[in-house]
């Protein structure tokens, strides 16, 4: 017998092939948090659901609750964000964002400021190509998982980069013109913090140093 039936939005962090023709898909849901689901026959060029469960995408999704994951039963696109996958530096940056994301996070844990991190974080990206999204991306999901890395653990410059990034709106975010060296140096230094945290290493490797 079927278990509850669920709509909800939800951005798609990870896919992986099951069988002859399913995938299994991690996504992060408004309403139940990061949820496993299984989207059967997805890979058959003739599945509705096929282009809608993509990395990235922003959907609506409809959900029957199984015996081990969520059924995936129907999916509606709202944004596909093309072009974080029309150009590869930026895709790269963009999985990073998933890759962490998703490392961070916990089964059916429901928190709206993560998806709202999230789901802007890709937005601005996509818009603006600017480095420093991925570092305040970064910062924020640490601080949002209730993480407080120690000051003393930055130099006095990258402790006043990330003050910046931390306590400023986006909109002045994006007026920042730090150096792009100085962005990378800022990103390993976050990259390290969070693997730490995670105890494990993060498997995407990032150039910020990019002229779009």
């Amino acid at each position: 017998m079927p278990g509850k039936f669920v709509k909800t939005k939800a951005i798609v962090l990870k896919r992986t092939n099951y069988k002859e023709a399913d995938k299994i898909v991690t996504l992060y849901t408004l309403e139940l948090g990061k949820i496993t689901t299984l989207a059967k026959g997805i890979r058959k060029l003739s599945s509705k659901k096929r282009s809608h469960l993509e990395l990235f995408n922003y959907l609506n999704i409809y959900l029957v609750e199984g015996k081990n994951w969520y059924i995936a039963t129907q999916a509606e696109s709202i944004h596909l964000f093309p072009k974080i996958k029309q150009n590869y530096e930026i895709t790269q940056w963009g999985y990073y964002m998933l890759e962490i994301f998703e490392k961070m996070t916990n089964e059916m844990e429901q928190n709206e400021n993560l998806f709202k991190l999230l789901l802007k974080s890709l937005i601005l990206l996509e818009k603006h190509q600017k480095p420093d999204i991925i570092n305040t991306f970064n910062l924020h999901l640490i601080k949002i998982q209730g993480f407080n890395p120690e000051e003393s653990s930055f130099s006095p410059a990258s402790r006043d980069y990330m003050k910046q990034i931390l306590v400023g709106k986006y909109e002045n975010i994006l007026k920042m013109e730090t150096p792009e060296a100085k962005v990378q140096k800022y990103h390993e230094i976050l990259k390290k913090l969070t693997e730490e945290i995670l105890e494990r290493k993060i498997k995407t490797s990032l150039d910020l140093d990019f002229k779009n």
